[in-house]
This record gives C-alpha cells, sequence and structure tokens, in this order.
C-alpha cells in the first residue's frame, strides 16, 4: 500500500473518517491502468487520471472504522486497528485492480487521498546484480511475495522467485536462468505482485478485498504504515 503524501497532513484520527472506494480495470492489459501518483491529492484527481470506480451493482464506497489506539511500549507503537471492510456481494461483469482510502470531505474535490494499493509494491536493489544471477540482494521487502513473482529492474534486468519471499526479507532466490540482464544498486520493480493478487483473473484481480481487514500502524520512528491483514 502506497502513501499520499497531502493525504496524512492535518489528519485527526479522533475527529476526521477514512472510506474506502475500488477501481476498476479499463483496459485488457493492465499496464494500461493508472498508478501511484504521489502528487495525486483529491479523489477527483484520479478521475482526472483517467481511472474509474466499480460501478456494478451491490457495489457502494465503504467507511473504514478505526478503533482507539492500543499502545504497544515493547515495539514502540500505536497501533489503530480497523474493522474489517466487507463490499459484499457484487453483480459480476467488472474486474477490480485497486483500493484507494480517502479521507472524507464534501465531494470527490473535498476527499482527500490517502492511501493506494493495487496488490504490487516497489521492490528496490540494494547491491549490484550481474546478468544470470539467481540471488539478488533488495532494501526490505515491504509484503509477501508468491513463488514465480515476476520481476523487472529494467533493460532486460528480468527474472522470477523461485520461492516465496517473506515480508522483511532482504534477498530474494531467482528460477533458473536468472536475472535476465545486470543491474545497479537502486534499480526499481513498481509492479512486483504480493501474495493477496489472484494470477487467475486477466487483468490481475485484487482477491483479498472481500473481508480483508486493514490495520494502521505508527513505528517507532513515527513512520505510519498501512497494513493489509487479511486474506
Amino acid at each position: 500500500m502506497r502513501l499520499y503524501p497531502s493525504g496524512l497532513t492535518g489528519f485527526d484520527w479522533q475527529s476526521d473518517s477514512l472510506a474506502c472506494l475500488l477501481l476498476r480495470t479499463t483496459s485488457p492489459d493492465p499496464t494500461d491502468e493508472i498508478s501511484f501518483d504521489p502528487l495525486h491529492s483529491s479523489v477527483a484527481d484520479l478521475w482526472a487520471a483517467g481511472a474509474m470506480e466499480v460501478d456494478v451493482a451491490g457495489y457502494a464506497r465503504k467507511p473504514l472504522v478505526v478503533g482507539s489506539p492500543v499502545i504497544d511500549a515493547g515495539e514502540g507503537e500505536a497501533r489503530f486497528d480497523a474493522a474489517d471492510l466487507d463490499f459484499g456481494v457484487l453483480a459480476s461483469g467488472q474486474n477490480i485492480y485497486a483500493l484507494i482510502l480517502f479521507r472524507e470531505g464534501d465531494d470527490d474535490e473535498e476527499r482527500t487521498l490517502v492511501a493506494f494499493d493495487n496488490g504490487s509494491i516497489p521492490l528496490v536493489l540494494a547491491a549490484d546484480a550481474a546478468s544470470g544471477s539467481t540471488l539478488i540482494w533488495i532494501e526490505p521487502l515491504m509484503e509477501d511475495l508468491p513463488s514465480g513473482a515476476a520481476i523487472d529492474l529494467g533493460s532486460d534486468a528480468t527474472g522470477s522467485l523461485a520461492s516465496a519471499a517473506p515480508k522483511g526479507t532482504r534477498s530474494l532466490t531467482l528460477a533458473a536462468p536468472g536475472l535476465g540482464a545486470a543491474a545497479n544498486a537502486g534499480a526499481r520493480c513498481e509492479s512486483v505482485r504480493t501474495a493477496r493478487v489472484s494470477t487467475q483473473a486477466t487483468p490481475p484481480a485484487l482477491a483479498y478485498l472481500n473481508n480483508g481487514p486493514l490495520e494502521v500502524v505508527f513505528d517507532a520512528a513515527g513512520v505510519l504504515i498501512i497494513q493489509s491483514q487479511g486474506g
């Protein structure tokens, strides 16, 4: 889940309201869909960029009900555990590709973007990797990745995971023949799909949205983390 810098400015956890909406695919090619843009600030910015909201029968935006914080002194965290999100049974005909978390307002111009989740996370190379490498070093992984997840670090430096990788790991094992070309430290892959995504749908559809709880965490360094907790 990616955070919008403007979305948390001045946010009051005691009085402000959060809600979620779902974006639908607009093309058979997932790469045509809009991606996270930190310069977007309102829900209206999504529509201006070409995004489209789910509009099948049974769909409605859902409030995110956040409980009182639980202080964990041992972990240096204040946890705001939200109630499960349940979008219910939606009519067929559209594929969901992203969840948007926003702060409520009078209209979409006033509704401030907080987070974007399309089941992909950024992956950053922590050390140079040679062509054919089957072991690459990365910055700590933000989410669990499934076996077979595709990695594209640019300039033909592509590959796939030989085995599942847990959140927080610093290295990835690639299936033979390894990385397709050399890549330098700092190279990024913005489209690697997490274990929460169904590979059975084309385009890939998020599989965790029904009854998938979200948890908001402030860590010891004061960093806000919004985690998908359900599957």
